[in-house]
């Protein structure tokens, strides 16, 4: 049963990243902790990184990480918004979750969180446990796929020189130069990432 909205949940809500970078960029950090006191600095500190991404605000520093806009990060970004895992791009391509869930925030995009793939890998981890072989050609299959899937979209990336600084990266469009590149790869991981050609 879901509890009632209290007083304390609209003052103490999660604030929005948009604002929370405004308020630092304009009034520092201390304001922006004492206006919401209830978060963690670290917590503060990440929403205005996800809105400076979300409102195209310079990056607060000097540091600039390449790999977070290239790279293995950005094809595990794509990936990860074709898969709707963070967990499967970890497994496939290498790149740890928290270090997805980074580059999401970085590029001000919402984190995939689906719950029925991390419901469907528990129950094949439960079944590989009481020693179910299908189970383990079920997973072995899931993991193909994913990294199938990543294999596609750092073929396609390949294609854009140039990227924007936040949001999605951009994919190619569909044309004889992307199907030849693609050509190699199994139809569904091409499929997952560019819908349009499954229709062919």
């Amino acid at each position: 049963m879901r509890r009632p909205q209290t007083v304390d949940a609209h003052l103490y809500a999660r604030p929005k990243p948009e604002v929370v970078a405004m308020i630092l960029a304009t009034k520092g950090a201390e304001a922006a902790q004492e206006r919401w006191h209830w978060c963690e600095p670290r917590t503060i500190a990440t929403l205005a990184r996800i809105g400076r991404a979300r409102t195209g605000m310079a990056p607060k520093g000097t540091r600039v990480r390449v790999s977070a806009l290239t790279g293995r990060e950005a094809i595990a970004v794509e990936a990860a918004a074709v898969l709707d895992s963070l967990t499967a791009v970890d497994t496939a391509l290498g790149v740890p979750v928290n270090s997805t869930r980074v580059a999401f925030q970085a590029r001000g995009l919402p984190i995939p969180q689906n719950g029925a793939t991390r419901s469907v890998e528990g129950q094949l981890g439960r079944r590989i446990r009481r020693g179910d072989e299908t189970a383990v050609a079920e997973r072995e299959a899931r993991r193909a796929h994913a990294r199938a899937v990543c294999d596609v979209v750092a073929a396609a990336l390949a294609l854009v020189p140039e990227q924007p600084p936040a949001g999605r990266f951009r994919l190619p469009p569909v044309n004889d130069d992307l199907r030849a590149v693609l050509a190699v790869h199994p139809p569904a991981a091409v499929a997952a990432v560019f819908p349009a050609l499954s229709a062919e």
